[in-house]
């Protein structure tokens, strides 16, 4: 297959060279299109207004200047010289589970290749400091790829989360919903304005209730996490009912 793998933890990620040395080894025409420095966290962001910058830094290997949906976006328009038959992105540095899904650049790339009706997987693993477990995440997904595939379908992307010491184990995972404790500083540079910048905090999980099955559930106890994740935006239906007759009533 030909194979594009993209990041938001920027070009220089170790994850990201690991899993394109897995899927080269694997047999597979691998291209990279990453951003040019670190984009977490920007979700489904497009440029725009700014124009974005592709550069070949070797064959087949291209920064972006944008995001890392930018990179993806961008890439099937026509800035990269070829067409995918798959999607890659990651391997990320930390999980994205639960409510970080709506925050993850990873995330976001694959889904914009769904979106393109090209197959996707986003895949990420524990942790922000050394050593990361991305040789293990790379090789579950090369050894699991085919079946994966069999099942995906282009109204969903599949999300992968690996911990740090997996146990040998996969399971289908529901997302957990996750409450942040983040803090920001204010500062001020000569009697101008006022900067804040986040400096703290990250997702409570000593007072959080783990649903039974959910992706956090899974890789509390070593299991590797792999939830199909729709696409699409998703309504609220009870609510909806709730609209409906305060439509109807008036």
């Amino acid at each position: 297959m030909k194979i594009l793998i993209t990041n938001d933890d920027g070009i220089h990620s170790d994850g990201l060279m690991i899993l394109a040395d897995a899927v080269r080894e694997a047999g597979h025409d691998v291209w990279i299109c990453a951003p040019d420095t670190e984009r977490s966290a920007h979700s489904h962001s497009i440029s725009l207004k700014d124009p974005v910058k592709f550069h070949e830094i070797e064959h087949q290997v291209y920064t972006c200047s944008g995001t890392p949906v930018d990179c993806v976006f961008y890439g099937l328009k026509g800035a990269l010289p070829m067409v995918p038959d798959l999607v890659l992105s990651g391997i990320n540095r930390g999980y994205n589970v639960g409510t970080d899904i709506i925050y993850s650049g990873t995330v976001g790339a694959a889904r914009e290749s769904a979106f393109h009706k090209i197959p996707s997987i986003a895949i990420s693993a524990e942790g922000f400091e050394p050593p990361f477990p991305f040789e293990q995440a790379a090789s579950f997904l090369i050894s699991h790829l085919e079946d994966f595939l069999k099942l995906w379908t282009p109204d969903n992307v599949i999300n992968i989360n690996v911990p740090l010491k997996p146990d040998g184990r996969w399971g289908a995972a529901t997302p957990q919903q996750r409450d942040y404790d983040d803090k920001i500083q204010p500062f001020q540079v000569r009697d101008k304005e006022i900067f804040y910048l986040l400096s703290g905090g990250n997702s409570i999980t000593e007072r959080l209730v783990i649903d039974p099955g959910s992706d956090m559930d899974l890789l509390r106890r070593n299991i590797i996490s792999v939830t199909p994740l729709y696409i699409h935006p998703a309504m609220d239906t009870v609510q909806y009912e709730a609209f409906k007759r305060l439509q109807e009533n008036n």
